[in-house]
């Protein structure tokens, strides 16, 4: 239930730029986003798939996927001694 932050490190060939962005990710809020940098609340832990395509000023489109590990983070505990 923790929030997520992507970020694009894209690059564009010299003259050109890019144009759009859409991200995929399994199990997350939302599912899709076009923003360059969205960020994501996944449902549940475990392994996830996400997938970003950047299509350039000139049409052209390209995409990657890697799959990410979501944990819950244990709570921080601190030692108590009894008096």
């Amino acid at each position: 239930g923790k929030t997520v932050n992507f970020y694009d490190r894209s690059l564009a060939p010299s003259g050109r730029s890019i144009a759009s962005w859409l991200w995929s990710f399994e199990d997350g809020s939302p599912a899709t986003s076009t923003s360059p940098n969205p960020e994501v609340t996944f449902n549940s832990s475990g392994p996830k798939s996400v997938t970003l395509t950047v299509t350039d000023n000139l049409g052209n489109s390209s995409s990657t996927s890697k799959v990410i590990d979501v944990r819950n983070i244990a709570p921080q505990w601190k030692e108590v001694i009894p008096k």
